[in-house]
């Protein structure tokens, strides 16, 4: 049909992120339908199933532990409702490949291993649903930018450092919106 606009409709989990809401404010002000969960019991795949219809892109931000958990259930819930994702986007972080140069602080975790594995396996689980995806691999959060954006393929070698949210959200949007990143897990700091 000529002179009507498709609105690509995006689960977005993890809203209370400081990053996803800063995506939010990007995917609304593009008229993309975005659409929020309710974040109670994740790990029971009957929590997506209302929120899964015709979405097509799914961005998670959640975390930062049992990230794996509520992905088993999320793609279980997904093979439920049939549903035929374009693009699923995850925010993990750097240190899950082992490529920093030096550590970093993983704020409100107790377990870094424990973490790192949690994640480790939620970005396998991805990987297996063969859809096209991109893993973002930010340092340490911090609120305000503060230079420039550099990224890093999986494998290659990354300083430690800071990025802020909005650098982060920005590369997110990019993965969509510019059809950046396919198939990648890409890290992510500022200098």
């Amino acid at each position: 049909m000529y002179g009507v606009d498709i609105v690509e409709k995006i689960l977005v989990l993890g809203k209370n992120n400081l990053i996803a809401r800063k995506l939010i404010i990007m995917l609304e002000r593009n008229n993309f339908d975005v659409v929020t969960i309710d974040e109670k019991n994740l790990s029971d795949k009957n929590s997506y199933t209302k929120y899964l219809s015709n979405v097509e892109i799914i961005y998670s931000f959640l975390g930062p532990m049992d990230v794996d958990l509520y992905f088993e259930a999320l793609f279980e819930s997904i093979n439920d409702c049939r549903i035929n994702l374009r693009k699923f986007i995850m925010c993990s972080t750097a240190g899950v490949d082992k490529e920093l140069e030096n550590p970093i602080d993983y704020p409100k975790v107790k377990d870094v291993k424990e973490y790192l594995n949690e994640q480790r396996y939620a970005i396998k689980i991805v990987d297996e649903y063969e859809i096209p995806y991109t893993i973002l691999r930010p340092v340490e959060l911090v609120e305000n930018t503060f230079g420039k954006t550099y990224l890093y393929e999986e494998g290659q070698l990354m300083p430690a450092g800071k990025v802020s949210t909005a650098a982060v959200a920005k590369v997110a949007y990019d993965a969509l919106q510019h059809h950046k990143y396919n198939n990648a897990s890409i890290g992510i700091v500022e200098k």
